[in-house]
């Protein structure tokens, strides 16, 4: 049985990005300047037709893409051809993006995309710790960062900035592209601009009133600044915990959350979660809700969520969930209504576009353009005049207060237990020593169990394997159907289909290959047919040998709740696996190793329960996979013992 992680938020062709189990909802693109190499560089067609050409592959929306794309395309095409400048053939695909009927449209530089997957995967940046926003023209501080290098230099949200190392912030080197959602506008939306600071270099800042104020940038991320949020604020009489959520990252944002209630929060009467901002990886959305409803937290307070115009994406989906369960209060604006997967394609030149290849399930119906969601307590997030005030935040303080008081009244109280570890993230699954459960055996008794755990799987092997079942994503609509065949060489197949979306994998003997929403079909990476062949020779549909290099048993250890034999393994690629098998039957239970993903290599733990009897083979018939920033369960309704005629395991 194989377990085929379905990425939404696709990556071609990116130098640096293994594409494997990528981000959901990625939204907010982020535009780096680049020298302008002309219009039709290295024998490419110009960029604007590159943009074209992609949209016309493969957007989302098959009937815009063959009625009215080629008519806009064909409308600005002269000004395209007139431009002279990178800003004016950007702000020609600009006009074209913003009149395409969806979000998650931009032209994003690889530079700056890189520095955007490393933010939601958790790692440093070099920043200043603040963007600047532009409104009719002029630039304000914006996004900064708690505890990061601007706040500590004073810089205050609304801050006017005139000048970055005395030019004029427009003619600045230093400014950014514009990271806005072009379908969205610019009154909903005004232009976001980063600025490329490399550490260790000071930006002068020139702000309105004769200030100037020097800041050093240095590696920071929006996960350091979540933590350095974490506060309690007194009010009425109530302590009013505030959390600020910059990012849903790609792991441990239920972690990060649980981290606060335990430690600087434990004490709060009531939360304040600030969804403002960018959004991330919708599957983690589960693991968050869990927290905020006390299932893994313990939390049982009253909860007050801040959301604005330029919450989107993955905020959106929070916020439509904290209000159709009733877990939060929203303070605030309508979320920006931005709700579809975003696909990342390189054009050349260094630059990527941002655009949607398909729907998510559900949420883009619901959400997609349809106004965001509408916050229970109105207010407006405030305006240029007035440096340093935040009237959500406000509102939201004095409502989580008024909450807390009548939690407190009702005679609940607010109880929060210590964080959790993550299994996906590194921890030990279900650790604990069983050593009174009997000896450890040693590599060879070991092999020899497994070979027996299974039944009469030395009869069925040569037949190959056929299943069919069902596939979902916990928590999510993601749901559909699965099917796989392995046969006794080591060559298969497996495919998802969610709705309209299909993911397919397989290997033919010779070459491997993956399909995945949105891309067409690329090599899929040794390493990873290698871990699928290690897994099913654990589970003895595949010869032991040559698919495993070592097995060796290490402690008797649990996992998922049964008394297990832990061992090291060794596939056939060097990849380092660990491995645990039930103590009473042999049958494994789980296994756990490092895949490679855009963001680095990940932990994914796999666990297999529900063992039944196919013509007497025993197999696992729920198959649960976590990396830590997405699950995915698979239930097996049928298993034949045969490859059908006319199978093909070269890709379609």
């Amino acid at each position: 049985m194989r377990s085929c992680f379905i990425r939404l938020g696709n990556v071609r062709n990116l130098s640096r990005a293994r594409p494997r189990i990528g981000a959901a909802l990625l939204a907010g693109a982020m535009l780096a300047t680049l020298p302008f190499e002309g219009h039709a560089s290295e024998g490419r067609p110009p960029l604007f037709e590159r943009v074209v050409h992609a949209l016309e592959s493969r957007y989302y929306d098959k009937s815009f893409r063959e009625t009215r794309l080629l008519q806009l395309a064909d409308s600005l095409r002269p000004a395209a051809r007139a431009a002279h400048s990178p800003a004016e053939e950007r702000a020609v695909i600009w006009s074209l993006l913003s009149q395409v009927p969806a979000t998650h449209l931009a032209i994003i530089s690889q530079r700056t995309y890189r520095r955007w997957f490393a933010e939601l995967g958790n790692e440093l940046v070099a920043t200043v710790g603040m963007e600047l926003i532009e409104i009719e023209g002029r630039y304000y501080a914006w996004n900064v960062l708690e505890g990061g290098p601007a706040e500590h230099a004073g810089v205050r949200r609304w801050d006017p900035v005139l000048e970055l190392d005395g030019v004029a912030v427009a003619n600045s080197p230093r400014l950014d592209w514009r990271t806005d959602d072009a379908a969205l506008g610019d009154r909903l939306d005004p232009p976001i601009h980063a600025l490329i600071t490399p550490i260790g270099e000071t930006v002068r800042l020139s702000l309105a009133g004769g200030r100037s104020v020097e800041i050093v940038a240095a590696p920071y991320s929006t996960r350091l600044a979540a933590a350095a949020s974490a506060h309690v604020v007194r009010q009425g009489g109530q302590r009013v915990g505030y959390f600020h959520l910059w990012y849903v990252h790609l792991q441990g944002v239920d972690a990060m959350l649980e981290e606060a209630l335990s430690g600087p929060l434990r004490d709060a009467d009531a939360l304040v979660l600030d969804l403002r901002g960018r959004g991330g990886n919708a599957f983690m959305i589960p693991r968050l809700l869990a927290v905020l409803d006390g299932s893994t937290s313990g939390w049982q307070g009253p909860i007050v969520a801040l959301i604005d115009r330029q919450s989107r994406s993955a905020k959106d989906v929070i916020a439509y969930e904290l209000k159709q369960r009733g877990l939060a209060r929203l303070v605030g604006e309508n979320s920006a209504g931005a709700v579809i997967p975003a696909t990342f394609e390189e054009l050349g030149d260094s630059t990527v576009l941002m655009y949607p290849a398909f729907e998510l399930p559900t949420y883009t119906r619901i959400l997609e353009l349809k106004g965001g969601v509408s916050p229970d307590v109105r207010v407006d997030r405030g305006s240029p005049g007035a440096p340093g005030r935040d009237p959500i935040l406000d509102a939201g303080i004095a409502e989580a207060s008024r909450l807390a008081s009548a939690h407190r009244r009702s005679g609940r109280a607010t109880r929060v237990t210590p964080a959790r570890s993550s299994e996906a993230n590194g921890g030990s699954p279900a650790a604990g020593s069983i050593a009174s459960h009997g000896e450890l055996p040693g590599p060879d008794e070991l092999r020899t169990r497994i070979a027996s755990a299974y039944g009469a799987v030395e009869s069925a092997r040569p037949n190959g394997v056929t299943q069919r079942g069902r596939v979902d994503i916990p928590g999510t609509p993601y749901a559909g159907a699965y099917e796989s065949a392995l046969a006794s060489d080591g060559r298969f197949r497996v495919s998802f289909t969610l709705g309209d979306l299909r993911v397919a994998q397989g290997f033919d003997g010779d070459s491997a290959w993956t399909l995945e929403p949105g891309s067409p079909r690329r090599t899929l990476e040794p390493e990873m047919v290698a871990n699928t062949q290690f897994s099913s020779a654990l589970l003895g549909m595949l010869p032991l040998e040559p698919y495993t290099k070592r097995l060796v048993p290490d402690s008797l250890a649990m996992f998922d709740g049964a008394p297990c034999i832990r061992a090291h393994g060794l596939d056939a690629h060097g990849t380092e696996w660990q491995a645990w098998f039930e103590a009473d039957t042999g049958r494994l239970r789980g296994t756990r190793t490092r895949v490679p993903t855009p963001v680095g290599r990940l932990w994914v733990v796999t666990t297999y329960r529900g063992y039944q009897e196919f013509d007497g083979v025993w197999l696992p018939t729920e198959v649960l996979a976590d990396s830590g920033m997405q699950q995915q369960r698979i239930r097996v309704d049928e298993t034949r013992f045969e490859v059908a005629a006319g199978t093909r395991f070269d890709a379609p």
